[in-house]
């Protein structure tokens, strides 16, 4: 049943071929490729399973989260998403079998298998829409700190094949769960509060043994991680962290430069890494190759990162404290 061919991405092999990737002129531009190409992804499952199995029995939707999500994604990518399906578990084994599908020409088309296994063909993201809804009430009942986890990474969601609506419900039972739940935005703040040292007492890029600096997890997810948990506390449904900035502005007020600051960094890493020619060498930038203008702009991004983080969680607490004053 898992077994796919090469034929079975022949279908991407012309105007959605890998070549046009690196010719994206910027980051939305090359983002709109990736969908484009994942709900052909889609169609070409759906089709295969409904050869085997006949029609499909339900309306369904296809999430996507993380950096794809997010609308983060470098020219190579990995896999994060999830199946939600209307009906009862009656369609369970219909949309398995889309799910590993999909799983599997995704990896065939060059996106990486997901290391946390947040991908279609898990029975945890695939179910029915009402046991999705159920999940979320119990992972933030359970709050622990992989249940938590769940949840952000669901709150990343957003619908690529399907009915928008579908995510936007689910965030409004995070929400409406949430508000019964006093401790939890704690549990959130710690959940993303957990962030490596980037520089050194002297303002010096810290790299690894390569002279290497991870640009995603260093400059790209302070920023990510501040706008997730503000937009979560204002209950922002948008999943783009640059969405989700904008809709946060009168609420930070630092927010609208971070913002910028955040785009420019997304733009820099686009130009960096258009031509990678592997999905590890995505995220690694070599500082000596940098000019000492772009050294300067990724302490300035590094920089407003933190900042951006210490105005949300001082914002949060100082919100927290008055409330059970």
């Amino acid at each position: 049943m898992r077994n796919t061919s090469s034929q079975d991405i022949s279908f991407l092999e012309n105007e959605l071929s890998a070549e046009r990737f690196s010719e994206c002129r910027t980051p939305d531009e090359l983002n709109e490729l990736h969908d484009e190409r994942m709900k052909k992804i889609v169609e070409q499952a759906l089709s295969q399973v409904e050869s085997e199995q006949g029609n499909c029995p339900a309306r369904f939707h296809v999430l996507v989260m993380g950096s794809t999500g997010r609308r983060e994604q470098a020219v190579f990518s990995d896999q994060d998403h999830a199946i939600v399906f209307e009906g009862g578990t009656e369609h369970a084994s219909f949309f398995r079998a889309l799910g590993e599908r999909f799983t599997d020409l995704m990896e065939q088309a060059g996106y990486e298998r997901c290391e946390g296994k947040v991908m279609a063909e898990e029975p945890r993201w695939n179910t029915t829409l009402t046991g999705m809804h159920s999940q979320i009430q119990d992972w933030l009942h359970k709050g622990d700190w992989e249940s938590i986890r769940y949840v952000l990474i669901l709150f990343d969601s957003r619908v690529l094949f399907g009915q928008s609506e579908a995510a936007s419900e689910l965030k409004e039972t995070m929400f409406a769960t949430t508000n019964d739940l006093p401790h939890i935005p704690e549990k959130i703040m710690e959940n993303t509060g957990f962030r490596k040292k980037r520089r050194n007492v002297f303002g010096q890029i810290l790299t690894d043994n390569r002279g290497e600096v991870n640009f995603k997890t260093s400059i790209l997810f302070p920023f990510v991680n501040a706008a997730r948990t503000a937009a979560y506390f204002e209950e922002v449904t948008e999943a783009p962290t640059l969405s989700r900035m904008k809709a946060l502005e009168p609420v930070i007020p630092f927010m609208k430069h971070a913002a910028a600051s955040f785009e420019e960094a997304l733009a820099f890493r686009h130009e960096k890494t258009k031509t990678a020619s592997s999905y590890d060498s995505i995220h690694q930038i070599k500082i000596n190759s940098l000019s000492a203008k772009e050294k300067e702009d990724v302490k300035r991004w590094m920089k407003d990162g933190k900042r951006l983080i210490q105005e949300v969680r001082s914002h949060y607490s100082s919100k927290e404290r008055t409330s059970s004053s």
